[in-house]
């Protein structure tokens, strides 16, 4: 082994060699001053750094350049950097510090195989007292506050004097999250405040059946486009269309009787078509016979019930700027309709073949 020891005022040069050393290595060491420049460097045989310490006191191990008091630089494939332990201990038990083949940092317990689970332990000092922060155990449970977490619980916060603060958000920050989990657990803190769920298919409010309905809402199989007086009551449109151009009629012109066109006339305009013109393909007939969502009562709307989808068009989303066929009827030879460019309700031919959207009620 060579060494090469030189300074501004002091420059010598010694060899050793030893059975245990095969190889030459270089050593060389910079005693003066205290600049980054000065300090010591150790080379493999290749001129690689094995070793640097810094004038300023920074430290490299496999670099030259460390950039701050310790820096390490893991050999290619190298996943542990930092590995410590006490041997006083059965199976030897060992923190490692690290970062994995995906370059992910990691600090993990490491023991022999067959030896008990380990736990990972992080404390801090409060005021003198040592006190347990976080508890990760070895079968996967996590503790804060606590370092014995209930084995039955993934997780398990203990405090007397603190309490857990779910995240707060608008209703509107609530509606906008995006693919909500089922059990999805909020506060909401405008309007109805209160602790909000996700079942899987809505939100609702705990204490309650349910989250007070609003348009937009995704309900019972759609989207909620009208709500009566109580807010428990409305109508739910599909959210694609069940038809790009299909006819009124089965062919036949013949009057039907389903003349309705208020609010509310849909279901029974739907039911009076299907029951004059019996089997077929036509509009009121694939709402009918429409199972969407494990729900099976769809229609299709109304004059005035296709108007209100019109005006809530952008809530439900999903419409052409096509003309949609309406259920009620205008004469023997044309039933009313409604464009969704600019909202004009015109009546037609029955044999026109127009876009379907079907909905029901709750």
């Amino acid at each position: 082994m060579k060494i090469i020891v030189s300074s501004i005022l002091l420059t010598f040069l010694f060899l050793i060699s030893t059975e245990e050393l095969q190889a030459q290595q270089q050593i060389i060491a910079t005693l003066a001053g205290a600049t980054t420049n000065d300090g010591f460097l150790v080379q493999d045989n290749t001129n690689s750094p094995l070793l640097r310490v810094r004038g300023d006191g920074m430290v490299g191990i496999r670099t030259a350049n460390p950039t701050v008091t310790l820096t390490i630089d893991g050999a290619s494939g190298e996943r542990t950097l930092i590995q410590a332990g006490n041997s006083s201990l059965a199976n030897g038990p060992e923190i490692q510090l690290g970062v994995d083949d995906n370059g992910n940092a990691f600090i993990q317990p490491n023991h022999a195989t067959g030896s008990p689970s380990q736990d990972l332990i992080l404390n801090s000092s409060n005021a003198g007292t040592i006190e347990t922060v976080l508890t990760l155990k070895g079968g996967g449970n996590v503790g804060i506050g606590t370092e014995i977490p209930d084995a039955s619980a993934i997780l398990e916060l203990s405090s007397t004097t603190q309490g857990i603060l779910i995240p707060q958000m608008t209703k509107e920050q609530r509606k906008d999250i995006v693919s909500p989990a089922t059990g999805l657990l909020v506060f909401q803190t405008n309007e109805t405040q209160g602790f909000y769920y996700y079942t899987g298919t809505e939100w609702n409010i705990i204490g309650s059946s349910s989250a007070p309905l609003e348009i937009g809402d995704y309900h019972e199989g759609g989207i909620i486009f009208y709500l009566d007086g109580t807010g428990e009551h409305g109508l739910i449109s599909a959210t694609t269309d069940q038809s790009t151009g299909i006819q009124w009629t089965d062919g036949s012109y013949v009057v039907t009787g389903a003349t309705g066109t208020a609010v509310g006339t849909g279901q029974s305009n739907t039911t009076t078509i299907v029951s004059v013109q019996g089997a077929g393909n036509y509009a009121a007939k694939i709402c009918d016979d429409l199972v969407l969502n494990s729900y099976s009562d769809w229609f299709l709307p109304s004059k005035d019930e296709l108007n209100l989808m019109y005006q809530q068009r952008t809530v439900i989303g999903g419409f052409s700027t096509s003309y949609y066929w309406s259920s009620s009827e205008y004469d023997i030879d044309d039933a009313w309709a409604q464009g969704f460019n600019i909202g004009d309700q015109n009546y037609g031919s029955k044999g026109t073949s127009l876009y379907v959207r079907a909905i029901r009620q709750f």
